[in-house]
């Protein structure tokens, strides 16, 4: 789809776009690649957009007459962020976006269609572009916000079933957010020093908006890892005080039958003068001097509070 822009949209067919006026198009990645002897671009360009790379997921590169970059649109699920890729070539007269998800195309047109006529220019549309790819990030880091708070109340009431594999999963998504929105403003850098000169002074204020924006959620993402170092700090502390509490238990039991160990050592010698040992009644002394050897032990630590 083509649209020329002259006090509004007007969809057009390329062939008879003449040149005078800002064009606006959504394309897939098969018609870009048969616009590049129109619009003078090299093919090997669109490489990029079609080599899919696991650690880049925002890029803009100045050419000779022309801007071209990489943007990935990603959402939330259960099963980690999906994506979808969007390029964007930029010259003096000519925007065009480049993606193959047709829900998203919608979604961009629709955001450019609203622009209004009298604010109606590049900077505005690439403004427009980058707000479709953020717009619900803000509540996507809110849900991230929410799920540390829950895991961190799980581990202050000690229920922490499963904390390493939740808290694995959290840090790779604050990983993968982190350099994701480091190549964004990236981006946005590139797209205000504008070496090729196709923005107008006046009218980066909308690319500076969308700056920092951008900024904003990379601090807000900053500041979730540091919560999550936070939670991660809890909960080491909480293992510790469990070894701690299991630890003091064995050394309780062990303090109240160490005066067993006493006497099963006392009178396991056997010796022949040991009027115990053949005495009717001294098995059973035996055992009534361990029991109350036992009470008194328990009684003592109860006392003095040393039972939890």
């Amino acid at each position: 789809m083509f649209y020329e822009y002259h006090q509004g949209l007007k969809r057009i067919e390329i062939d008879t776009w003449d040149g005078s006026t800002l064009l606006f198009g959504i394309v897939t990645s098969q018609e870009m690649n048969q616009l590049h002897e129109r619009l003078h671009f090299d093919i090997a360009t669109m490489q990029e957009y079609e080599h899919e790379s696991k650690r880049m997921h925002h890029k803009m590169d100045s050419y000779y007459g022309y801007n071209f970059g990489l943007l990935q649109h990603i959402t939330k699920g259960n099963h980690g962020f999906s994506k979808i890729r969007v390029g964007v070539y930029v010259n003096a007269q000519v925007i065009l976006v480049i993606c193959d998800d047709e829900m998203f195309c919608q979604t961009i047109f629709q955001a450019v269609y609203k622009i209004n006529q009298k604010t109606f220019c590049k900077e505005h549309v690439l403004s427009a572009l980058l707000h479709c790819i953020i717009v619900e990030h803000t509540d996507m880091i809110e849900q991230m916000e929410t799920r540390l708070a829950t895991m961190d109340e799980q581990v202050l009431e000690n229920h922490m079933k499963d904390f390493n594999t939740q808290i694995r999963s959290f840090r790779n998504e604050i990983l993968f957010l982190t350099h994701y929105y480091e190549q964004f403003m990236d981006v946005c850098e590139e797209l205000l020093q504008d070496e090729n000169g196709f923005f107008q002074m006046e009218e980066l204020h909308h690319l500076r908006i969308m700056s920092d924006r951008i900024q904003r959620l990379d601090s807000n993402v900053r500041l979730l890892k540091d919560y999550m170092v936070q939670v991660q700090n809890s909960y080491q502390a909480q293992v510790d005080m469990n070894l701690n509490h299991i630890m003091y238990f064995f050394t309780v039991i062990t303090t109240i039958f160490l005066p067993l160990t006493l006497i099963v050592g006392w009178y396991g010698m056997n010796f022949k003068n040991m009027p115990e040992l053949n005495w009717r009644f001294g098995y059973p002394l035996v055992i009534l001097l361990s029991i109350i050897t036992v009470v008194l032990c328990i009684l003592f630590f109860k006392k003095n509070k040393l039972l939890k």
